[in-house]
């Protein structure tokens, strides 16, 4: 995924999340899942992964969930982000 689509995923979370919007978001979450990748700014992978997990777990899909938010939380520990580990 393009580092344009991905800062749009970003801000859309909230708007996604709130407004129950889960089709739309499950398609940013598609695009995510064959991507894995969002940059060099790990710090930004951790959030996006952890957003992308609590989607997945909102739309019922707890396996995605799990796995991407294991994900964040395994980004957030090598680089001392301690706030995304306890999120995660």
């Amino acid at each position: 995924m393009q580092t344009g689509a991905w800062r749009l995923g970003t801000a859309m979370f909230r708007f996604w999340e709130i407004r129950e919007h889960f089709a739309e978001a499950g398609q940013a979450r598609e695009a995510v899942r064959a991507s894995r990748s969002g940059g060099s700014d790990q710090k930004l992978v951790c959030v996006r992964f952890l957003r992308v997990g609590v989607l997945a777990g909102e739309q019922g899909d707890y396996a995605t969930a799990i796995r991407f938010i294991n994900e964040s939380k395994d980004i957030a520990r090598p680089i001392g982000n301690n706030t995304g580990v306890a999120i995660s």
